[in-house]
């Protein structure tokens, strides 16, 4: 009996001891940072060469149409096209030049501008022009003398009295050297007429410039003398003149005498 309830007894006391609720425990680990220390790693590449063959565009010429101008003179209506002039016959345009005094208000694209007698001209394919207002030019006779560095496009070789001459819409050019040994040609003829006799080469030596004139080429045998830093060209007519910029062209103006005495 005894032993029994000792039995009893001690299953209670299990059953009860295995009966309480089991707490949760809540563990921290506390782990210092891993730091890991690498070497650095260096790649060396040579530079990357790409052939690659040019691309070739192929494009046509490019034009640029522009609408005719008309202007009218005289009761005629002329028409500029294409850098060249026409005038009406019956129901057709014909070629032609334009008349002495004919007034445009633009240049032809493409136009050369020269010096003479310290007068700006503006020329194109052969036709002169002078500056007649603010908003116009007018066509206007080439001057006699002028020194072009180029013949107008359409300039053909002719011969007169066996001297060769180019011509172009009436006017007659020279070829010749400047004093820098370049070649250059040089208004000699107008109106279809040139006159290359001794008579008109001694017209020509007796022609005495005026104080304010430029031209583009110095006479022969010039001399050049300094005063107080400026330089002076002296010709045999005793005629000063003095070197200046124009449209990135050196020409010469005509000057007074320096009043001073100057030295070679």
């Amino acid at each position: 009996m005894n032993r029994f309830a000792a039995i009893l007894i001690l299953t209670f006391f299990s059953i009860s001891a295995f009966s309480q609720p089991v707490r949760q425990r809540r563990v921290i680990v506390h782990r210092n940072p891993v730091v890991v220390h690498r070497n650095p790693v260096i790649v060396n590449r040579g530079p990357v060469v790409v052939n690659r063959s040019p691309v070739v565009v192929g494009r046509g010429p490019a034009f640029v149409s522009r609408p005719p101008a008309y202007y009218p003179y005289h009761g005629i209506n002329f028409r500029f096209s294409g850098g060249y002039y026409y005038r009406p016959y019956g129901s057709y345009w014909r070629m032609t030049r334009p008349p002495l005094g004919l007034r445009i208000s633009v240049l032809p694209f493409g136009y050369s501008s020269y010096y003479w007698g310290g007068v700006p001209y503006y020329a194109y394919n052969g036709i002169y022009y002078r500056r007649y207002d603010d908003n116009n030019y007018e066509v206007a006779d080439p001057p006699m003398g002028a020194t072009l560095s180029s013949l107008p496009r359409g300039a053909k070789s002719v011969l007169v009295n066996g001297e060769e001459f180019y011509e172009l819409n009436g006017v007659y050019y020279k070829e010749t050297e400047n004093e820098k040994g370049k070649r250059v040609y040089v208004v000699t003829g107008k109106n279809g007429e040139v006159n290359n006799s001794a008579a008109q080469a001694d017209d020509t030596q007796n022609f005495i410039p005026q104080e304010g004139d430029i031209i583009d080429q110095l006479p022969e045998n010039c001399k050049t003398i300094t005063l107080h830093g400026n330089t002076y060209y002296v010709d045999a007519n005793d005629t000063y003149y003095q070197g200046v910029e124009q449209d990135g062209t050196t020409r010469y103006e005509v000057v007074g005498k320096p009043s001073d005495d100057v030295q070679d």
